[in-house]
């Protein structure tokens, strides 16, 4: 039987607590064109997040003809609750990119608030970018336009 070895284009990323221990292994797959567009998306995203969430926050105190010196703790709650909306979005986006409970795996049984996903993003991002710009090199040295119809390619493999 013959064989054959593919590169998957799947890399890791082993996420460490405060105590050096892994606590999680992201895998992201840099074969998968959409990959890189879906991780600048949560970026852009959390980067809006307090926008639109101080935004529906604002329109909370207006349909509820409420002040901030005359808010209940119920009041209180129901307006963390928008702000826990927004971050349960991206905890999302981030589990279907690196895989279904990452972000249980890293934090816990919580949302993790906007300190935490904003300092999760931007530890990740280099090592992101420096992977997809490994990907494009070798797909330019492999699908150059010099390189002739059925030539074989080589590998430094």
């Amino acid at each position: 039987m013959d064989n054959i070895s593919l590169k998957t284009g799947v890399k890791e990323i082993a996420i460490r607590n405060e105590d050096d221990e892994v606590v999680t292994i992201l895998k992201i797959n840099t074969s998968d064109s959409s990959t890189f567009n879906k991780f600048n998306l949560i970026a852009e995203h959390l980067h809006e997040l307090s926008a639109k969430s101080q935004q529906e926050i604002k329109k909370w105190y207006e349909d509820h003809g409420k002040h901030d010196q005359d808010i209940t703790i119920e009041d209180v709650c129901a307006i963390n609750s928008i702000r826990t909306k927004f971050l349960k979005n991206i905890c999302d986006e981030l589990d279907e990119l690196f895989g279904k409970g990452t972000i249980e795996q890293i934090y816990g049984n919580i949302i993790p608030d906007e300190v935490a996903i904003t300092e999760f993003v931007d530890s990740v991002t280099p090592i992101v970018s420096r992977f997809f710009n490994e990907r494009i090199a070798e797909n330019k040295k492999k699908y150059s336009s010099s390189r002739k119809p059925n030539q074989k390619i080589t590998s430094n493999n």
